[in-house]
């Protein structure tokens, strides 16, 4: 009855993602000699079960939004690959413009849904330049005029007797 009842409210809630751990003994607590143990066996079928729900709820919920636009703040940049988090806090990856940098905000129209992240159209992307933008491209510039030359470590040559 319990964990049907987790299972019920993962779907009424609409979780995008749980941090879910199987139980286990912990040596001198109270729960760990407690009667009625769930066995091993049952325990690991009703976390994978757990983990089913919750992809297939985070999939319907993510699908929710397929077609509509959405603000995401950029948090990183590979080449013209872009990664941030909607105001939902959703995973969002899309081919970002140049002009792009960590810390600006991109609207784009959501092309599809995974049950973990979402793809942004890059035809529709539109980048507002934001402070954390402006403090991103200041540190960048700041690091790449200092360098870092670690340089090569020499040895001292010892001469035993």
């Amino acid at each position: 009855a319990d964990f049907q009842a987790t299972l019920d409210l993962c779907s009424e809630v609409g979780f995008l993602a749980a941090y879910s751990f199987k139980y286990s003994k912990r040596p001198g607590t109270p729960a760990a000699v407690m009667e009625n143990q769930i066995p091993e066996q049952i325990v690991a079928e009703r976390y994978d079960r757990l983990h089913q729900q919750i992809n297939q709820v985070a999939a319907r919920v993510n699908n929710e939004v397929l077609g509509k636009r959405v603000e995401v703040l950029i948090t990183d940049i590979d080449g013209s690959n872009a990664t941030g988090k909607s105001r939902d806090f959703r995973l969002v990856h899309f081919e970002a413009p140049a002009t792009a940098r960590p810390g600006d905000i991109a609207e784009l129209t959501i092309r599809e849904t995974k049950a973990h992240f979402i793809l942004g159209d890059s035809q529709s992307v539109s980048i507002r330049p934001t402070r954390g933008g402006d403090a991103f491209s200041s540190r960048k510039a700041e690091a790449e005029s200092k360098g870092v030359a670690l340089g090569m470590p020499t040895l001292k040559s010892v001469h035993y007797k």
